[in-house]
């Protein structure tokens, strides 16, 4: 993405007060704040997948040896739904790496949309 200093990880001091402060333009915001919001939703997007497969596996599998007892049985068993708590947390963790790219693409969205106000905006008091 761009190279940009992370506000989330930066003292409150050091942080830039908002750029726009111009009641007839909107409130004030810096797109700074924005693009990191989008690089930590998309970075949350990657692991996941990855997390919830894990995560729902480990719990298939414990839940699978449980119910399983003792015996030979009982690992068949942990291993069967150790491999069915994975596919689910896949498809779990599929689903919210969606909704989280488009909360990231949404937010990029609106800077876009901003931008194009703005110039639109300049455009109409020019004229």
């Amino acid at each position: 993405m761009n190279n940009f200093q992370d506000p989330f990880n930066t003292p409150a001091k050091k942080i830039a007060k908002p750029v726009n402060n111009d009641p007839q333009r909107g409130t004030g915001y810096d797109e700074i704040f924005i693009y990191a919001y989008t690089d930590k939703l998309l970075k949350q997007a990657d692991r996941i997948v990855i997390t919830l497969t894990i995560l729902f596996g480990i719990i298939g599998a414990l839940l699978g040896f449980l119910v399983g007892g003792r015996g030979s049985g009982s690992i068949i068993l942990a291993v069967i739904s150790g491999v069915i708590g994975a596919v689910i947390g896949y498809i779990v963790g599929t689903q919210r790496a969606f909704w989280l790219r488009l909360e990231a693409h949404r937010s990029l969205w609106m800077i876009q949309v901003e931008k194009h106000l703005r110039n639109i905006n300049r455009q109409t008091r020019s004229s």
